[in-house]
C-alpha cells in the first residue's frame, strides 16, 4: 500500500508530546478522506494505539492526550467519535506497538499506573458519554459496550438512558436503544 509508509512517519512522530496535536490532525484528516480495504494499517487504527490508556503510544502524559483528543473531537467530529468507540473499555482487547523513532534516543515508553489507567478510562467515557447525548444510534453502542465500565460511568449511562427515554418520542430510537438494553 502507498500510505503505509505514511502512517509510520505520523506515528514515529506521535511519540514526541510537541507533536502529538499536529499528528492527531493529520491522522483524522486522512482517517475521514479513508476509502477503507483490507489492510488493518488505517488512519484510525494509528489514532487507536496512539490514543490507548492502557499502552500508549506516545510519551505525552495524559492530560496532553486529552488535549489533543478534544482537538481531534472538535476539527473531525466523526473521526473523533469513531476513535472514542474503539477506546471504549474491554474485557479483552489487544493491539500493537506503533513504529517508534530509530535516529532519536529512544524513549521508553510509558508505564502507565492502574490510577492513570482509570482516569483515562473515565476521561474517554465521558467525552463519548457527552457526545452521544440524544443519538440512538451512539447510545446504544455505548449500552452495548459498557459491561466493562467503571460502576460511576455505568450509573451515568443509566441516567442519560433515562433522560433519553424520557425526551425521545422516535419509536424507531427507542427501540434501537430499548434492543440494546434488553440484549
Amino acid at each position: 500500500s502507498k500510505h503505509t509508509e505514511l502512517l509510520w512517519a505520523l506515528e514515529v512522530l506521535a511519540w514526541f508530546p510537541t507533536y502529538l496535536s499536529p499528528v492527531t490532525l493529520s491522522l483524522g484528516r486522512l482517517a475521514r478522506l479513508d476509502p477503507g480495504g483490507h489492510l488493518q494499517n488505517r488512519p484510525i487504527n494509528s489514532l487507536r494505539g496512539i490514543f490507548w490508556q492502557w499502552h500508549p503510544n506516545t510519551t505525552a502524559p495524559l492530560v496532553q492526550r486529552m488535549q489533543a483528543l478534544d482537538v481531534l473531537l472538535t476539527r473531525e467530529p466523526q473521526v473523533g467519535w469513531d476513535l472514542l468507540s474503539k477506546l471504549l473499555p474491554k474485557f479483552h482487547d489487544m493491539g500493537t506497538v506503533s513504529a517508534k523513532p530509530q535516529w532519536r534516543s529512544v524513549m521508553v515508553t510509558p508505564q502507565v499506573t492502574w490510577g492513570e489507567h482509570l482516569q483515562g478510562i473515565t476521561q474517554v467515557l465521558d467525552r463519548a458519554l457527552a457526545l452521544s447525548g440524544a443519538d440512538a444510534e451512539r447510545l446504544a453502542l455505548l449500552v452495548a459496550e459498557c459491561g466493562s465500565w467503571p460502576p460511576a460511568s455505568r450509573e451515568q449511562l443509566v441516567a442519560q438512558s433515562h433522560v433519553f427515554a424520557d425526551t425521545i418520542d422516535t419509536p424507531e430510537a427507542r427501540t434501537m436503544v430499548w434492543a440494546a438494553l434488553r440484549h
